[in-house]
């Protein structure tokens, strides 16, 4: 040869360790889990390998010839009479190199027709294709090929087990075809014929589908065609789900019956990804052989199709048919024990191959129901793997409410009856033990859940032993390298057992660690700790490291003393607690890097390692309770947390003459002062080396690797330390007061407490166990902190940097007082400028806006304390919304979060009117001076922050104000005064709730995709304000020609009612101390913070609240205008509420927003709002006269809560 080849031989974990990493997790999975998911199965290794076989090199567009399809089985095997023929007279495959390509494909297609065969249907009057690469490409080549768009399908709902290619809106049958749904019986749970028989007579069906993705009976083919029949439709049957049975025999056959078959290879019947299409009639077979190629797909994977006849070989065995008739047998037994176990099963039984449970009938501790996701998540987590999903009655496809198992994969491995009885038991456990819970999310109430961690770990363990008996030995360890959380138990001799026996040591078990009780005697030990050096082996102490960005907060919310104050190279003592606020175990805590915060060190104790690990894993998953009295906080995470028990392990060195020793050892280090830790090498040994106290005791802590502990250990004997026993090691801690871990009695957070404040923070927002604590103490908490009150302080107007311009552009009355600025209210008209942010683009002036700088490494920290939603999830270049709440959860006001930079640098904007209390507010709280925490009048922030206002003149060239571009042109205005095309593409790729940063005519420009209109393209800018007056008239200038027109305060309010974004006074806050959540605004809000300003009062508040927001459209035009406090009440003449907001909407009805009682806040129903006069003087209505006027209502539609373009244009339509 000329030189080497480049095939790239080499193994995949030589080649990719990465991906070689993923494949083996993935296997550790699949061989640790219990996997019931009813469209998954083991595909054999036979097929595996011809998935990876030379067929995966060749591309094959086109058909085998037809002779190859008619050729008996024994002539097609006899490769060496093929090859001639082929060289003779080639194929009709597009492509050359195809000589074995028809052999294969023949062959999968002979096999698949040989599986279906019946008396009247031989396998050489079946027509089968087996080229498609799913059953997506399928099931769109029989749409292909029969149907043209508008054309009628009848398939089942998607809600009631329909699958996705038979109607979903986002899948090309929902969009090119008119789709009617039938359904289940919600009583019956089967199809009721008469009514869809009545449904398919009233549409007029070209296709009619029958097979489904989770509906667990067997089908009636003949029904279904004599129904296709009577209406002239075709009838397809996608067995997709049920092949492998129909196979077996268990179930109907549809061929012959059906005209077309289509099903994926993957599900039951146990072979590759892929899909097959089967048919009777030859000119069908024709149509869907071109709708495949070149319709809806090109070349055929042929080393798929290879596969294929190898799993269509199987799939004729009787061990095959031996496997299904388990498989049906499985799930019989497992729908059983869930019945016996008192769970209601959806669709009333089974039989088939999956069995669902109703979630809506089970019984918990909670006044929620429990729904499929929250349920899948938890059963995962355990080892269980199925699937959630809708079922007849679900009024949201996203809020599922049954759970589904299908048993094939289990029936591969071996289990029987005695398994699924295991199974449902188990499931059982986990589902009555699920605590449900929901909070608001952006598409309605998102649905989550919480176990406790002992029944967890239980559960863990069942299915552990479940799958070790019967995948066989070394199950443990490999689930540990893969997905286990639990530690290993093994190798618990200490490394240095035989120094400790050679010198004499007395060796007991100390939670099964075999190590020295006491050298000498306990009263020599203790004396010897006291006056000289004394060394401990703590090779039973657990040492974890947790890593991530958010390691820091995780933390600080489950440890007793505050972490942020931790600095690098520093470390604390501090305690853990459970959910009933008992002790865990203390812990040393050493923060080693500062690099994003996300490293630390955790030295625990032997007896509770195992827990403490466990503890945070659970934690770090978020999914066990972790608080009796709070069932919707979840810690901060996910983090990453490794085990290092059995690498390293840990020696103490306790005495007065302990300094000395250390200096020896390490002869290069200063004094280690107390709360300090270093790392360091000794020889080329890795050494940690940490120096804490407990008591009148100082301590020294040395981690080393495992292997180099026997060395080091005989090196600090050699310069004289003595060596100790645990016994007194548990003394020292007695005398500390630390605890001794040698029952299983844990005391409470309070005794701790007591025994040892020093350890407690108690001004952190929030540790688990830490309400107990305030509680218990009650008066005994006192506080500095005072209410906060603000004074607003009388000064003169002030005016925005276009203050001249505007001038220059409204009239003198037009400009008025607002929020202590004057502004102008309308330049040439309101309604005239609300219409050109809709139809064009509006300029706005918000430069009277506030904007605040925050900087710092704990700067998100911060916000994320004072504000509610949740920031450490903002990224770079992101922003969001979020709401600033006093101690009783009432808004201080509502604010946009920019982040700069995440890891310390944000900026905040807010409302003008609140800019003066809002920089009060925060700065009061920074500097720990107000209360924040009405349950805890001792809270307060545990970071601290740079705070800047950006308009102050202190703030230099850092200085910004804001101005808006709102409306459908306002993109191509913006383009048309920028230069520079990286910026141009940036901003026509800016996502909502993003910015960029970059240069307009020179101009320093931070651009954000947000606005106050409601409109779908709008930005706003941030200028220095000496730049502010050049940009407005730049703008305006360019804008001229795409209908950009100035607009005020009139339309800024006018587009914003409209739109039904909330006004502070009005929708927020104001006179009913309106919420964010009663506004329409509770996916802003997390709870599942443990602390936020305001938390613990807006939950008690969303229990309580009888109020709501809504948005209404007045249904006459021309009448008097709608104003802020005027009665709203409901069709009955019943009082329910006012107005908040109104305006004048695009369509020239009124848009207003009404806070009323949540009973009648329904869409579609009809209120009626009394327009007050400015003075009422009308008489009792028993004492009217002829010619007097009464006040009567006029007639508005609760209208959808929030403005869209597009809704806004058909509300225009009359």
């Amino acid at each position: 040869m000329s030189g080497e080849d480049f095939i790239f031989k080499e193994k995949l974990h030589s080649i990719d360790p990465e991906v070689n990493f993923l494949v083996d997790l993935k296997g550790a999975k699949q061989e640790c889990k219990i996997i019931m998911i009813a469209s998954e199965s083991l595909c054999p290794k036979s097929v595996r390998e011809t998935l990876s076989s030379s067929f995966t090199n060749i591309y094959a567009e086109g058909y085998l010839s037809l002779r190859m399809t008619a050729e008996e089985k024994k002539e097609l095997i006899k490769f060496k009479r093929q090859i001639p023929i082929y060289q003779r007279y080639a194929g009709k495959h597009y492509h050359k190199g195809c000589d074995y390509m028809d052999s294969v494909e023949a062959l999968a297609c002979l096999r698949l027709s040989k599986l279906f065969e019946t008396k009247e249907f031989s396998a050489d009057k079946i027509y089968s294709n087996v080229q498609s690469l799913s059953g997506v490409a399928a099931n769109n080549a029989v749409y292909t090929a029969f149907l043209s768009p508008g054309d009628v399908i009848m398939s089942m709902d998607l809600s009631h087990e329909g699958h996705l290619t038979h109607r979903s809106p986002v899948k090309r049958s929902g969009k090119t075809y008119k789709v009617v749904h039938y359904g289940a019986d919600i009583k019956t749970g089967k199809i009721n014929f008469d009514k869809l028989e009545k449904l398919a007579l009233e549409n007029r069906p070209k296709i009619i589908i029958a097979g489904y993705r989770t509906y667990p009976w067997d089908i009636d083919w003949i029904k279904f065609k004599d129904l296709a029949k009577k209406v002239g439709a075709l009838l397809l049957a996608d067995i997709a789900y049920i092949a492998g049975p129909v196979v077996a025999g268990l179930c109907n056959n549809p061929i012959g019956v059906a005209d077309i078959i289509s099903f994926t290879t993957h599900k039951t019947l146990c072979g590759p990804r892929g899909a097959v299409i089967l048919c009777t009639d030859r000119e069908i077979a024709k149509k869907i052989n071109y709708a495949i190629f070149s319709g809806e797909q090109g070349g055929p994977h042929i080393n798929n199709v290879a596969a294929k006849a190898v799993a269509f070989k199987l799939a004729g065995t009787d061990q095959f048919k031996a496997l299904q008739k388990k498989i049906i047998e499985n799930t019989q037994s497992l729908a059983e024990a869930f019945k016996e176990l008192g769970f209601t099963l959806a669709y009333g039984g089974t039989n088939t191959h999956m069995v669902l449970i109703d979630l809506k009938t089970i019984q918990n501790k909670s006044k929620y129901k429990l729904d499929g996701e929250i349920a899948t998540r938890l059963l995962d987590l355990c080892g269980i793997v199925c699937n959630k999903n809708t079922i007849a009655g679900d009024e949201k496809e996203a809020r599922p409410s049954a759970i589904r198992f299908g048993t094939t994969w289990v029936s591969q491995r071996g289990m029987g009856k005695n398994e699924m009885l295991r199974i449902a038991e188990i499931v059982n456990k986990i589902l009555t033990g699920i605590i449900p819970y929901r909070y608001p999310g952006h598409g309605g109430s998102v649905g989550r859940g919480k176990i406790l961690q002992l029944l967890m770990d239980n559960v863990k363990l069942e299915v552990d032993s479940l799958t070790g008996e019967l995948f066989g030995e070394g199950i443990t360890e490999r689930k540990l390298y893969s997905y286990s959380d639990l530690p290993s138990e093994s190798d618990k001799e200490s490394p240095l057992l035989e120094i400790h026996q050679k010198n004499g040591a007395t060796i007991k078990e100390y939670n099964g660690y075999r190590l020295p009780s006491l050298y000498n005697s306990l009263e020599d030990e203790l004396k010897i700790a006291e006056e000289d050096s004394l060394i401990f082996d703590l090779s039973h102490m657990g040492i974890i490291e947790i890593l991530g960005e958010r390691a820091q907060a995780f933390l600080q919310e489950i440890t007793t003393n505050n972490i942020y104050t931790l600095k690098c190279g520093q470390s604390r003592r501090s305690y853990l607690f459970d959910h009933n606020y008992r002790l865990v175990d203390d812990v040393i805590i050493m923060r080693r890097d500062n690099t994003k915060k996300n490293s630390f060190l955790i030295l625990s104790n032997s007896p509770n390692h195992f827990s403490v690990t466990r503890y945070f894993c659970s934690l770090s998953n978020e999914y066990t309770l972790f608080d009796r009295e709070e069932l919707f906080a979840k810690i901060e995470g996910p983090c990453v947390i490794n085990d290092y028990r059995q690498s390293m392990t840990v020696f103490a060195l306790l005495g007065k003459k302990s300094p000395e020793i250390i200096k020896k050892l390490l002869s290069t280090l200063e004094e280690l002062q107390e709360g300090y830790f270093i790392e360091k090498e000794l020889e080329g040994i890795p050494i940690f080396l940490s120096r804490s106290s407990y008591g009148d005791y100082t301590e020294y802590q040395l981690i080393m690797p495992r292997k180099k502990a026997s060395a080091i250990w005989n090196r600090l004997i050699s310069y004289g330390v003595k060596p100790g026993g645990t016994d007194t090691k548990n003394k020292l801690r007695e005398k500390g007061k630390l605890p001794i871990y040698v029952n299983g009695d844990r005391p409470t957070a309070i005794e701790v407490y007591e025994a040892n404040p020093g350890y407690f923070n108690l001004n952190k927002p929030y540790f688990i166990g830490q309400s107990s604590i305030i509680k218990h103490l009650g008066e005994k908490v006192k506080s500095d902190k005072t209410e906060f009150k603000f004074e607003e302080q009388k000064v003169p107007l002030k005016r925005t940097p276009l203050f001249e311009e505007h001038q220059k552009l409204a009239s003198k009355t037009s400009i008025v007082p607002f929020a202590g600025w004057e502004m102008p209210v309308k330049y040439s008209g309101i309604k005239e400028e609300h219409m050109a942010v809709r139809q064009t683009a509006g300029l706005f002036d918000v430069s009277h806006m506030g904007i605040f700088d925050f900087q710092g490494e704990d700067a998100c920290r911060f916000i994320d304390l004072i504000s509610a939603n949740y920031i450490p999830g903002v990224r770079k270049g992101q922003i969001v919304y979020s709401y600033l709440l006093d101690v009783d959860g009432v808004p201080i006001d509502d604010i946009l979060v920019y982040g700069i930079d995440p890891y310390g640098h944000y900026m905040m904007v807010v409302n003008a009117a609140n800019a003066d209390k809002t920089w009060e507010w925060i700065n009061a709280v920074k500097e720990k001076k107000v209360i924040i925490d009405r349950n805890n009048p001792l809270c307060e922030v545990d970071v601290d922050v740079e705070i800047r206002n950006l308009k102050d003149p202190s703030s230099g060239k850092d200085r910004r104000v804001d101005m808006a571009l709102q409306g459908p042109k306002s993109l191509d205005i913006l383009k048309s005064v920028i230069d520079n095309r990286d910026l141009i593409w940036k901003l026509e790729n800016l996502k909502k709730f993003y910015f960029i940063r970059g240069e307009i005519c020179g101009m320093d420009v931070i651009i954000s995709r947000t606005g106050y209109t409601g409109e779908e393209v709008g930005f706003e800018m941030y200028v220095h304000p000496d730049n502010i007056v050049k940009l407005w008239n730049l703008l305006l200038e360019r804008g001229k020609a795409f209908g950009l027109k100035p607009a005020a305060l009139g339309a800024r309010d006018s587009t914003r009612t409209e739109a039904g974004l909330p006004l502070y006074g009005h929708e927020l806050a104001g006179k009913f101390s309106l919420t964010p959540l009663e506004a329409g605004y509770g996916s802003f809000v997390k709870f599942h913070k443990p602390f936020f300003v305001g938390r613990s009062s807006s939950i008690k508040k969303e229990e309580t609240k009888t109020m709501e927001i809504v948005r209404f459209r007045m249904i006459a035009r021309g009448i008097r205008m709608v104003k802020p406090g005027n009665p709203v009440v409901s069709i009955r003449g019943e009082y329910i509420g006012e107005v908040t907001s109104c305006a004048l909407g695009t369509d020239d009805h009124q848009i207003g927003l009404a806070c009323i009682n949540r009973k009648f806040a329904k869409e579609g129903e009809q209120i009626g709002i009394f327009i007050l006069p400015p003075k009422v003087n009308e008489k009792q209505k028993d004492k009217l006269k002829e010619g007097d006027k009464v006040i009567l209502h006029e007639t508005g539609e609760i209208v959808s809560r929030f403005y869209v373009v597009d809704k806004c244009k058909a509300e225009t339509a009359e």
